[in-house]
């Protein structure tokens, strides 16, 4: 191990210290943690965790955010955490190697898991707003192409299955102690497309009074938000469910992620730390590009 890196663990484990750093400097800019999580665009409960000593840091898009703030050296904020500023180039050589990188990439926070957090996302009215989006994606299986991979239609356009297989790990906040929930669960996946650092986050949990089961997946490219669906169903005197962006296809350039499953069921006593389905995400191409080349 080089000492570099030695030096980025020891300042990894020390969360009092980090926290201190930042509660000195949350200061000086004559805040409060509510305002700086306005400012930042962090949440208030993440900041808290944060100068509190409960957790470090480490989603690219909060650092970035946070250094911008507090006006100190992103290169600076990243030593303080303990973590290396990677590029893509960085990244898929971590892939290669298989290393979980993705685990200090994740930006799952715990109030994914909150109620309030997430049906609020799925109780909105329908609208023309293309960022409101309720229905469905249009895509339709058509075919199989002549090497047996399976072909859709989505907008007019004919796309083909890579063959490229999505490979899941449970993640981090599996761990995390979370009240008022049950059977909560985190799985996660990163990958590179067109040059681009794709993590899918899926989160799942059971609620009571009514048992209520919910599901989604959220994605991001280079740390940025690019997609978000699922939805809950439950049972209280007859079945409802509430679905939103369900099922998924997010536009990478030249690429579609169709995702039409969840890894784990919305009813039928699934066990956490379990998942049904390996492939739930399919990543197609244009025909008219394939074959072609996936990082």
């Amino acid at each position: 191990m080089k000492i570099d890196d030695q030096k980025l663990l020891s300042k990894r484990d020390d969360k009092e210290g980090f926290a201190q750093w930042l509660r000195d400097k949350i200061a000086e800019k004559h805040l409060t943690p509510g305002k700086f999580a306005r400012l930042s665009g962090v949440s208030k409960t993440q900041v808290y965790r944060y100068v509190n000593a409960e957790q470090m840091p480490h989603f690219e898009l909060h650092i970035k955010h946070m250094a911008q703030v507090l006006e100190v050296d992103i290169d600076d904020f990243y030593f303080r955490i303990g973590l290396k500023r990677h590029t893509v180039e960085e990244f898929v050589e971590h892939i290669r190697n298989d290393t979980k990188m993705h685990e200090s990439i994740c930006p799952a926070q715990i109030d994914w898991w909150d109620r309030g957090v997430f049906s609020s996302y799925y109780l909105v009215k329908d609208s023309n707003d293309p960022n409101l989006i309720i229905d469905p994606a249009l895509i339709n299986e058509i075919k199989q192409s002549e090497n047996g991979n399976r072909c859709f239609e989505y907008k007019g356009e004919q796309w083909i299955d890579t063959g490229i297989r999505v490979h899941w790990s449970q993640g981090q906040m599996a761990n995390q102690q979370i009240t008022e929930i049950f059977e909560w669960d985190h799985w996660h996946s990163t990958f590179v497309i067109n040059s681009l650092i794709i993590h899918i986050d899926f989160i799942s949990f059971f609620r009571g009074s009514p048992q209520t089961a919910y599901r989604e997946y959220r994605v991001f490219a280079n740390d940025v938000p690019i997609g978000r669906g699922g939805g809950f169903e439950g049972f209280l005197g007859g079945n409802f469910l509430r679905k939103r962006n369900w099922p998924m296809v997010i536009e990478i350039g030249d690429y579609l992620l169709y995702i039409a499953k969840t890894l784990q069921r919305w009813s039928g006593g699934q066990t956490k730390g379990t998942i049904d389905d390996l492939n739930a995400c399919l990543v197609l191409k244009k025909v008219s590009l394939f074959p072609g080349n996936i990082d």
